[in-house]
């Protein structure tokens, strides 16, 4: 791992984006490139009833001041990154007033970008970046992850990049994961399972079936610590055969559980 990519939305400035890209770049000897989003969004009081003349009431000078403030929390959270990345011996840059289709084109020299679950892109970028993506609402490191797999070649794919690039998780409980799988495909899976033995070493093989979204809710609910879900997609949907788009929601809505993945079609 070379170049690890963070972006954020201003004025939200998440702190646990920093947090794992430096723990990231210290175990890899990466850089780090920021990226500031622009075309912040006002906020607009829909109460009032005219919206379009919302120009002409509001106190302009007091939105300005908003601005203002904006500016000066993104140049102060661009200091504390830069002084946290200079006392952890981390090279770090900045880009300001980056545009979502400018940070894509970032991501074809970068080997992760890290990105907030809540970030209002974050769907987007899902079938749109060309390196793995790692995505997160907590500061707290997972300890049990989740192999997202259906049997296909971008599920193997990209349980065989997030080796590459999280050995330090390898050790922890693995389970391999998949929902209705067809018969023809459950002895390839654990063959699979099999494969992956002597690169992570406590793995499990756990196959269920019923509704998609309501065995992944109840599964994670019976891990109950901070969990990775490994996952691919791909570039013609959201997501790929096995992975419903509510599952993803799931992930991204839950505190507890980061995400890492990889769209093999854009990749390729």
């Amino acid at each position: 791992m070379k170049k690890i990519l963070i972006a954020f939305n201003p004025p939200a400035t998440a702190i646990h984006i920093i947090t794992f890209a430096i723990r990231f770049a210290k175990q890899n000897s990466a850089e780090i490139q920021a990226v500031y989003l622009s075309g912040t969004k006002e906020t607009i009081n829909s109460n009032y009833p005219f919206p379009n003349d919302l120009s002409m009431a509001e106190d302009i000078s007091s939105i300005e001041n908003i601005k203002q403030d904006n500016r000066e929390l993104i140049e102060d959270h661009i200091k504390a990154l830069e002084k946290e990345c200079e006392l952890n011996g981390i090279r770090v840059s900045v880009g300001k007033n980056i545009t979502v289709e400018e940070l894509i084109n970032k991501t074809k020299q970068s080997d992760l970008l890290i990105i907030d679950s809540e970030s209002e892109f974050t769907e987007h970028l899902l079938t749109k970046a060309h390196c793995p993506a790692f995505i997160t609402s907590t500061d707290k490191m997972p300890e049990k992850v989740i192999l997202m797999y259906d049997n296909s070649l971008s599920g193997k794919i990209a349980v065989e990049i997030y080796i590459s690039l999280f050995p330090q998780f390898t050790n922890l409980p693995t389970y391999l994961f998949s929902i209705n799988a067809k018969q023809e495909d459950e002895l390839e899976i654990q063959y699979f399972k099999e494969k992956l033995k002597p690169r992570i070493s406590n793995i499990t093989l756990q196959v269920t079936n019923g509704n998609k979204k309501n065995e992944f809710k109840n599964f994670i609910a019976e891990l109950d610590v901070p969990v990775l879900a490994v996952m691919a997609t791909s570039a013609t949907s959201a997501l790929s055969h096995f992975f419903h788009p509510s599952l993803v929601k799931i992930v991204l809505n839950e505190k507890n559980i980061s995400l890492f993945i990889v769209n093999n079609e854009v990749r390729g």
